[in-house]
């Protein structure tokens, strides 16, 4: 019964407990420990410290602290994914803690997730001070070796200094940057990352600023368009930070709309391994193609 249990879809076991009638206390214990192992190993999957930068500060130094309980040690075990995420609206730029410590701490409490691929890092809030500090910490810290699937909302030299040593030698085939797309971005990706497999960027529009990225627009010689990974199998262009009101300079009628995307797809045409090309933006997009007052 316990192997089967293990293996269940979490959302079966709700409806399995809800019929159990055992009778043996013996058998009803190990029932019980099977069903919380399954949950355990579901529940603890996907971590995030996310808040403020005194919340998640609060959050890791609760979890180093705490980080040889039996209840810690079953989240370190199970967990597959691990987020620090810290609001940038919510800083407080007069905090009295040492500048090294915020920092340190999520150097540190990446390593005590042995397993996790997947690793989420959006430290925005971070203030410059805490910045500069973490591109320090970073060129002594251990390597993220085990890593293959990223996803980062960071200032730029950081998540430089990031790719040269702690990532240095991970083998990252998934990458998510959640901040608007900029060159430096991608070209920072082309540099360290160009064997990617799945690739998800976000634009203000992506419909009408996909176009930018061909290599036609490209306005330098070094800089890297979505071509130049050869490896990409998949590629999604979402829209970062919707507004009430889109941008309409770029197209003034609805070819141009069409075309736009027809020119992206078409500059897309030699990436052999591409399977998949998705473009996701907001249905007011839509509305504004047929709006014939702009």
């Amino acid at each position: 019964m316990t192997g089967s249990l293990q293996h269940l879809p979490g959302e079966m076991l709700d409806h399995i407990a809800s019929h159990l009638d055992v009778r043996d206390q013996s058998n009803a214990s190990k029932t019980s420990s099977a069903i919380w192992f399954a949950f355990s190993r579901r529940l603890h999957t996907s971590i995030a410290f996310k808040g403020n930068r005194q919340q998640v500060t609060a959050m890791l130094l609760n979890f180093l602290a705490n980080n040889n309980t039996p209840r810690i040690q079953e989240i370190k075990k199970h967990a597959r994914s691990v987020s620090f995420i810290i609001l940038a609206d919510t800083i407080d730029n007069h905090h009295q803690e040492d500048d090294g410590l915020t920092p340190s701490l999520i150097l540190s409490a990446v390593h005590k997730f042995p397993r996790v691929f997947a690793l989420g890092l959006e430290m925005n809030g971070l203030s410059s001070n805490e910045r500069k500090a973490l591109l320090i910490q970073a060129k002594t810290a251990r390597r993220w070796t085990a890593v293959t699937h990223l996803r980062v909302d960071l200032p730029n030299p950081v998540f430089q200094r990031l790719l040269q040593t702690s990532l240095h030698g991970a083998n990252i085939r998934a990458v998510d940057v959640n901040g608007d797309l900029k060159d430096r971005h991608l070209n920072l990706l082309g540099r360290y990352l160009p064997h990617i497999q799945k690739l998800r960027v976000r634009m203000r529009d992506p419909v009408l600023d996909c176009w930018k990225f061909t290599p036609k627009n490209v306005l330098q010689a070094d800089q890297v368009c979505f071509r130049d990974f050869a490896n990409l199998e998949c590629l999604i262009l979402a829209e970062g930070n919707p507004r009430s009101h889109i941008r309409h300079s770029s197209v003034r009628s609805e070819e141009g709309f069409v075309n736009n995307v027809q020119e992206f797809i078409t500059s897309l045409k030699s990436m052999g391994n591409l399977r998949r090309l998705a473009i996701e933006f907001s249905t007011r997009i839509l509305v504004w193609t047929v709006d014939q007052d702009l």
